[in-house]
């Protein structure tokens, strides 16, 4: 009986010694490895669903009704999608290649002490602004260019008015484009044992000159992740 007792009481003290030292070596991680680690085990992971909402602030105090958007991921590829409308499908891509994204251009990171709860770490990433500003030219200049092909097909005066108001809004864009400064803040909540991402909120602020006018416009998305049923790679 002794002996029963003594093995016990061992492998619980060993068991304990593990968690503690499992858990000073989590504690000393920096935010860069919380962050690399998180992307890598998003990647890694085989099934997971996401949803969301992104609304928009424009200058003068206008708000769109807030989009709401979710998907699933299967074997790592993306098997469905749901958006608001056809036209906000990319708010509705594959959270991986969101957080691979952030990690690429990402200025600075810390740990958000006070946000963070027992069994979770909250992650502060501000964006590099001129890979951010990139990302929006990227994304922007793909949108417009995709609009040219909804131009009418037959030939007469609806068509013509299509593409003086489409040649209009192009050069808005670029005269937008030439001057748009974009300041992204992230703030990511990751499971600290799974490491994987249980929730991203992104605040992006838009600024760019119209008509001599200095523009502000503000962006907010908040994607929650769910469903981690599959397995991840070793």
């Amino acid at each position: 009986m002794k002996t029963i007792k003594l093995a016990v009481l061992l492998a619980l003290f060993a068991s304990t010694a593990c968690l503690s030292g499992c858990m000073d070596v989590a504690d000393k991680r920096t935010p860069e490895q919380w962050l690399s680690l998180s992307a890598a085990g998003l990647a890694a992971t085989d099934k997971y669903s996401f949803s969301g909402t992104t609304s928009i602030i424009g200058a003068d105090g206008w708000s769109y009704s807030p989009l709401r958007f979710s998907g699933e991921v299967v074997d790592h590829e993306q098997v469905k999608s749901y958006a608001a409308t056809a036209a906000d499908q990319s708010e509705s891509a594959a959270p991986a290649e969101l957080l691979k994204e952030i990690q690429q251009a990402t200025n600075k990171v810390s740990i958000q002490t006070a946000a963070t709860a027992e069994g979770h770490i909250v992650l502060h990433a501000a964006v590099d602004k001129g890979e951010a500003k990139k990302r929006w030219e990227k994304r922007l200049t793909a949108e417009m260019a995709a609009l040219a092909s909804q131009a009418p097909a037959k030939e007469g005066a609806l068509r013509q008015e299509w593409l003086r108001t489409y040649e209009k809004s192009h050069q808005e864009l670029k005269q937008m484009l030439s001057t748009l400064e974009v300041d992204g803040q992230y703030e990511l909540t990751i499971d600290r044992s799974k490491l994987v991402p249980l929730q991203l909120q992104e605040q992006t602020t838009f600024a760019y000159q119209k008509q001599g006018k200095r523009i502000t416009e503000k962006r907010t998305t908040n994607i929650s992740l769910s469903a981690f049923d599959g397995t991840t790679s070793p």
